[in-house]
């Protein structure tokens, strides 16, 4: 069945429209906002899609775990979603959690879904009526059709990992990284995958490291590789940071000024190394990166 509204994105107006529209029963909306409750504010008609409750899988003991077809199938069932209807996937905060429903029901073989844009803040802003009255759906009859490729299991993602494929995790960069802390007891990223987040920022070259990297540069680009970024140049010698061994910079950057001193730039020092033979000295004008 052809898509009554735009996949897999719809706008505000569109959305609107075919609501007033002589389809507009077969249009379902679910709110999947995340910590908000049936009564809260939302678009007339719309329903609680709540990931934390029947729509995972709580007899596992892991968030958000997507539950057996015939229980999705039934779920859906009592959200009023059948064969001929078309979902809207709708939420108030920046639209993270929407794309859950939206990948769950495809993953379930329903095509005829979309994710509003701009979410519900879009709808406010327009003006459009928003309402705390709950409904109550007449039960659907969609079947599910399961995709196959579109869900794994562990036993796939160590094996994708031996065979050297790229494995991305969705978590934000903080939550991958270790730098918050994890509020799901438990869990962890597997070695070696990647953050969904870090990898975007390293293919735009804007990433939070290359800000850093600005900022501590006074705003220049750093357009060195990594090694460069743990060595102190000073009138065209560098010394490396050894790693582990904290922060030194202001103590190595001293050491570095007492070498320059006494040899002077690099083209002076190699001179001067083809004279000497001390080993101390040889290793502070021949090889700067101690």
């Amino acid at each position: 069945m052809t898509p009554l509204l735009p996949t897999p994105l719809v706008s505000v107006d569109d959305l609107s429209d075919a609501l007033a529209g002589p389809d507009g029963r077969r249009i379902v909306i679910l709110d999947v906002s995340m910590g908000a409750s049936a009564a809260d504010p939302h678009i007339p008609g719309a329903l609680r899609f709540d990931l934390d409750g029947p729509m995972s899988d709580q007899s596992t003991g892991l968030p958000h775990t997507m539950p057996a077809p015939d229980v999705l199938q039934e779920s859906l069932r009592g959200l009023g979603i059948s064969a001929d209807s078309h979902v809207v996937v709708t939420e108030t905060d920046f639209l993270f959690a929407a794309a859950r429903p939206w990948w769950m029901l495809r993953a379930m073989g329903v095509d005829a879904v979309s994710i509003l844009d701009g979410g519900n803040p879009a709808w406010a802003a327009g003006h459009r009526l928003v309402t705390e009255a709950t409904p109550t759906p007449e039960p659907g009859d969609v079947v599910v059709a399961p995709r196959t490729g579109l869900l794994v299991d562990e036993e796939h993602v160590k094996s994708s990992l031996a065979a050297g494929e790229t494995v991305i995790d969705a978590r934000s960069h903080a939550r991958f990284a270790g730098i918050e802390p994890e509020p799901r007891p438990g869990a962890a990223r597997r070695p070696h995958a990647r953050s969904g987040e870090s990898a975007l920022h390293r293919a735009s070259a804007r990433g939070p490291a290359a800000a850093r990297r600005r900022s501590r540069l006074g705003g220049r680009p750093d357009r060195r590789p990594w090694p460069d970024r743990r060595q102190l140049r000073i009138r065209g010698h560098r010394l490396r940071r050894r790693p582990g061994r904290g922060d030194v910079r202001a103590r190595r950057r001293r050491r570095l000024r007492r070498v320059v001193e006494r040899v002077g730039t690099p083209r002076r020092a190699r001179r001067r190394h083809r004279l000497t033979r001390s080993g101390a000295e040889e290793r502070c004008i021949g090889r700067v990166s101690i």
